[in-house]
């Protein structure tokens, strides 16, 4: 068969599992009306006002992929930060349902900002918690206490708002005073007592233990941690599951409009809620993807311009067409200082399926593995209608799309 670019609208993939949404674009810019006053829970880790800029990286066998990735606004730009907070919170606002609750993610640079607009859109009467998520990492200075925890702030949108602390019991053990009482009741179990003021109080050693609005449980991943996608900013799924676990049911949709690594989108999709996910970052549509291949999505992203080399080949076997992606090629100047980039080591992810109309079905998904640089080369495509397709998305976040036709002699 011939390969040539083509061009679809959407991808579905297709598998047996709830249906989440993965698109790439500005939410201010997408119609999302669909979804107006649908979503349970909302979280938003919004743009800071540092003035930095930041990176993907991604180490590979013989260089590492630095990318810019977002810039965050300065002081200098504050009424437009003023304005851009504004838009978001509305937005969101405007999804959610009234039993929803929406979570704002913000640093020690933004926070007054983010609370003084969230107030303002979401009212000052709906604030739930500021929620303080304390974290250990490395490093000391001397011009400063060390900054080792961000403010999450909870909104509820209506006064039937939907929460349940009993579903995210924190882990921790119970810390009960040496002057209590130790016993054990005719079950077996131990527990503790004390009375006071002429009440008997008693605390089981094996009962849970429920967060209070500081977490100081939930790590931050170290940068070397094999789980991390190399996203800037990336969240820990533990944190996102929490906020979304007491706040939601199964089959509830979670929005998270700047997505980034996919960490929420992850969290959702593990616990069987619906999800939408969106970014304009090509890299933040690439590894949220990558994080989803296992769950049925439907995902619609830009389609690369850049000029690559593909060598493909689809035999039709009993029941499956049996496609191999034998090399992938990147113009040199792209991949300089990363080292040999032959036969599909520049590939992150690719998946083969069916086109039908606008759009492609995709029945079967490879990743690159992180530790060994290795990617599954053959996947099967059921021999039923359509035009035998594949997507590939590269280690520099191009996402091209290419079709099969029969040599004609």
């Amino acid at each position: 068969m011939l390969w040539q670019r083509a061009w679809c609208a959407k991808e579905q993939h297709e598998l047996n599992t709830h249906l989440g949404v993965l698109l790439q674009g500005d939410c201010f810019e997408l119609d999302l009306s669909k979804w107006r006053e649908q979503a349970q829970c909302i979280y938003l880790d919004p743009l800071s006002i540092t003035g930095k800029t930041y990176r993907y990286r991604n180490r590979l066998e013989e260089g590492t992929v630095k990318i810019n990735v977002y810039r965050d606004y300065s002081l200098k730009q504050l009424p437009e930060y003023l304005d851009y907070l504004r838009r978001l919170f509305t937005l969101a606002k405007d999804l959610l349902k009234d039993t929803g609750s929406l979570f704002i993610h913000a640093d020690f640079h933004s926070a007054l900002y983010v609370r003084q607009i969230a107030d303002e859109v979401m009212g000052a009467n709906k604030l739930v918690n500021d929620i303080i998520w304390h974290y250990q990492q490395t490093g000391q200075t001397k011009v400063h206490f060390p900054r080792r925890h961000d403010i999450i702030f909870y909104y509820g949108k209506g006064d039937k708002r939907y929460f349940r602390l009993s579903n995210v019991p924190s882990g921790k053990k119970r810390e009960n005073p040496n002057h209590m009482r130790r016993r054990v009741d005719e079950k077996g179990r131990s527990y503790r007592e004390i009375v006071s003021g002429g009440k008997r109080y008693v605390y089981y050693d094996d009962a849970p233990i429920y967060p209070d609005d500081v977490w100081d449980d939930i790590a931050r991943q170290p940068q070397k941690d094999q789980r991390m996608t190399g996203y800037p900013g990336e969240r820990p799924v533990a944190l996102c599951e929490r906020m979304l676990l007491s706040t939601t049911r199964p089959g509830d949709l979670f929005i998270d409009l700047s997505c980034g690594s996919g960490a929420s989108l992850l969290a959702a999709a593990h616990n069987n809620r619906r999800f939408v996910g969106i970014d304009s970052s090509p890299i933040a549509f690439m590894c949220s993807r990558k994080r989803l291949q296992s769950f049925s999505l439907l995902a619609q992203a830009d389609l690369s311009d850049m000029p690559v080399l593909v060598d493909c080949n689809s035999l039709p076997g009993i029941g499956y067409y049996d496609v191999e992606l034998i090399s992938y090629l990147l113009p040199k100047e792209e991949t300089a200082g990363l080292g040999r980039m032959d036969g599909c080591k520049a590939v992150d992810q690719w998946c083969a399926g069916l086109l039908r109309g606008d759009t492609f079905h995709v029945f079967a998904s490879a990743k690159r593995d992180e530790q060994t640089q290795s990617i599954e080369r053959s996947l099967k495509v059921p021999l039923l209608k359509g035009t035998v397709a594949i997507m590939i998305i590269d280690i520099l976040g191009n996402r091209t799309f290419w079709t099969a036709s029969p040599l004609v002699y």
